[in-house]
């Protein structure tokens, strides 16, 4: 049985200070430490949340992200570049084709990204060890982008239970392998929300052998369903600051800077072994950079700035507990603000953990809140988090 090596890298954004970085390092080589890893055959998957064209006409929106496309040579070893995100577009749909054709000259395959929605929700399939690995994006309202695909409309594939299930089915017949890269989630919050649940599960059920997300900027719990892996978000693998445009109440804009805690600087690398008999996970690699140094390199599970193994057994009892409370395929309910003069969606469904799903549950979570509050005030006395 051939066996192909098959790994998932979370968000990142090959502009700002990576881009100056680059200029200055001929040597800079932002994948080094953590392609060493592993095999030199092994498929890369990352997504990359940028426009990369050479433009200066940003659209109207509070962070806009851009890189030259000269930057790709230091992504090389990425083999599929997942498009359906929120800031792919954030120059204009010309500045978005440009994107996906820079990457694809450049002999990195796009997924999410197409001239129409049919073009979008095409699969990037990769044939290795004549095994043939289908990898498909879509991206959530939620995530407030403004350039999703249409019919005749260029533009990133959109998250819906009805696209999803269309998508998988379908791929299915070009692919021995699928997985669905999601983009989705409450931004800054390590639990998913239950539609996301709810969605990676239909995933499943519908056909792809694994759901890997990212949006959430930090690593996001992940468990198995049905003896297939969800990832519910990877967080930033490389992710500089970002300058973002604020408007003030007087009518005036501002720029004001992001900076990335170290949550925000803090991901999940995920191995899986690939055959025509089975997908089984092979390593789940945390890793993270500085600010000074982005170059991503690896950590241990204990110097993540959350206890991710007590995150993941809080959603294991949800899921033992509510499954059949979210099992449906209607579509997502969001509710929609105004923010800094743009509209914005949110999703109706809670976090997994805020669940109110009977008093039991309630006691249970008040229980779970306590120790974890003792557990990190033990484990991070001696050496406060930023």
């Amino acid at each position: 049985m051939q066996v192909t090596s098959l790994s998932f890298i979370g968000d990142i954004y090959p502009g700002g200070d990576i881009g100056k970085k680059a200029a200055l390092d001929p040597d800079y080589a932002p994948l080094s430490s953590i392609t060493q890893r592993f095999t030199d055959n092994t498929i890369i998957v990352a997504n990359l949340e940028s426009t990369i064209a050479r433009t200066d006409t940003p659209v109207p929106k509070y962070a806009t992200l851009l890189a030259d496309p000269d930057i790709i040579q230091r992504f090389k070893e990425i083999t599929v570049a997942v498009l359906g995100n929120n800031h792919v577009g954030d120059y204009g749909l010309q500045a978005m084709i440009d994107t996906r054709e820079h990457l694809e000259n450049a002999g990195i395959r796009t997924a999410g990204l197409g001239v129409n929605l049919q073009d979008a929700l095409k699969p990037a399939i990769i044939t290795r060890n004549e095994l043939r690995i289908g990898i498909v994006s879509l991206s959530c309202i939620s995530t407030n982008g403004q350039n999703y695909a249409g019919t005749g409309k260029p533009g990133v594939a959109p998250l819906s239970t009805k696209l999803l299930r269309h998508t998988i089915t379908s791929s299915r017949k070009e692919c021995d392998v699928l997985i669905p890269y999601l983009h989705w989630g409450e931004e800054r919050s390590h639990a998913p929300v239950i539609d996301q649940i709810r969605l990676a599960r239909l995933a499943i059920d519908w056909g792809a052998d694994a759901v890997i997300g990212s949006h959430a900027h930090v690593i996001q719990a992940y468990e198995q369903y049905k003896g297939k892996w969800i990832f519910y978000g990877l967080g930033n693998f490389l992710f500089p600051d970002v300058s973002a445009n604020q408007l003030n109440p007087d009518g005036t804009r501002e720029s004001v800077k992001l900076n990335q805690a170290e949550e925000n600087r803090q991901s999940l690398v995920v191995n899986l072994q690939v055959s025509k008999e089975r997908v089984q996970l092979n390593k789940v690699l945390p890793v993270m950079y500085s600010s000074d140094e982005l170059t991503p390199y690896p950590i241990t599970m204990d110097r993540l700035t959350f206890d991710l193994d007590d995150l993941n057994k809080k959603l294991q009892r949800f899921s033992r507990r509510a499954a059949k409370n979210i099992c449906h395929d209607r579509e997502p309910v969001y509710r929609t603000s105004f923010f800094n003069n743009n509209l914005v969606h949110r999703y109706e469904s809670p976090s997994f953990l805020y669940a109110h799903t009977g008093i039991m549950d309630r006691i249970l979570r008040m229980m779970d809140t306590l120790r974890s509050f003792l557990v990190r005030n033990r484990k991070f006395r001696r050496n406060p988090c930023s």
